[in-house]
């Protein structure tokens, strides 16, 4: 009987160790569009391992029913600009939607490479994003809202008053 259970044991390893974990699951989803630039797999790749920190550490001020956009873009430089004759420009932008109505957080970057570009949104976004909860924190004090230690102390006062 202890035979029979062992490889079934073994098995709900197995599948507890490839389950995916619950903050991967609570990621944003990135939605990519593109003008004169083709989206590659590795450009998606780097864009969603640059973004998901910023994304994930600040997770509770993000809107969760919406996707968050992340649109490239490449420029040619030169009409009106002697400087940059024949370069090109890469530019990104990043638009998320925050929890309330009508907020979103914009950012965008722009280099002479895509990658770069991205990196650069990385520590944009983390700074907006760190000052709308910063923001929204703000809000919540000066309207009163008690955080969770304010209650217990509140609570636990009523409880010496009753004695």
């Amino acid at each position: 009987m202890v035979a029979l259970l062992l490889p079934a044991v073994s098995a709900l390893r197995v599948l507890h160790a490839t389950a995916p974990s619950p903050r991967a699951a609570a990621a944003m989803a990135l939605r990519f569009t593109g003008s004169n630039v083709e989206i590659t797999e590795a450009l998606k790749e780097h864009a969603q391992a640059k973004l998901a920190v910023p994304l994930d550490k600040f997770a509770s001020v993000l809107n969760d029913a919406q996707d968050v956009d992340l649109h490239l873009k490449v420029e040619k430089r030169g009409v009106h600009d002697e400087v940059h004759a024949g370069r090109a420009s890469h530019f990104a932008e990043v638009t998320a939607h925050l929890k309330g109505p009508h907020k979103t957080v914009t950012v965008h970057a722009e280099t002479e490479d895509m990658y770069s570009s991205i990196d650069q949104l990385e520590a944009m976004l983390a700074r907006k994003l760190r000052k709308a909860k910063e923001r929204q924190a703000d809000l919540k004090v000066e309207r009163g809202v008690k955080g969770k230690s304010d209650m217990e102390q509140d609570a636990l006062g009523d409880m010496d008053d009753e004695e």
